[in-house]
């Protein structure tokens, strides 16, 4: 109901959003799911872009332009970090990144569509 919520207060804004970033994959279908409902084309009248990626997304039309991590990635730089801490009870103060993907989808209005 948060989401919808949102979203309703969207829609009554002076300027309308032309894209929108949502980042948990369960508000990304509720979002979806509320624009399609109430009219809205994705991505003729906004676009979608979702911060983070499950694969049921990937049975919804049009294909979301999303962000994904590696999730073999993750693990393995989260082990490099809590193995030597768990060993010797020392953790370190050096840094990680993890830098995730994009995936283009047809949820994005861009020049070249």
């Amino acid at each position: 109901e948060s989401i919808h919520k949102a979203m309703r207060q969207l829609l009554k804004s002076l300027k309308p959003s032309t894209v929108l970033i949502v980042v948990r994959p369960s508000h990304t279908l509720a979002v979806i799911t509320f624009l399609s409902h109430h009219g809205i084309r994705i991505p003729q009248d906004v676009s979608v872009l979702c911060i983070g990626h499950e694969p049921f997304l990937e049975n919804v039309t049009p294909s979301l332009a999303h962000y994904t991590t590696n999730r073999l990635t993750y693990a393995r730089k989260l082990c490099r970090v809590v193995l030597p801490w768990v060993k010797t009870g020392i953790s370190s103060a050096q840094g990680t990144i993890l830098l995730p993907e994009f995936h283009d989808g047809d949820s994005l209005r861009g020049p070249q569509r």
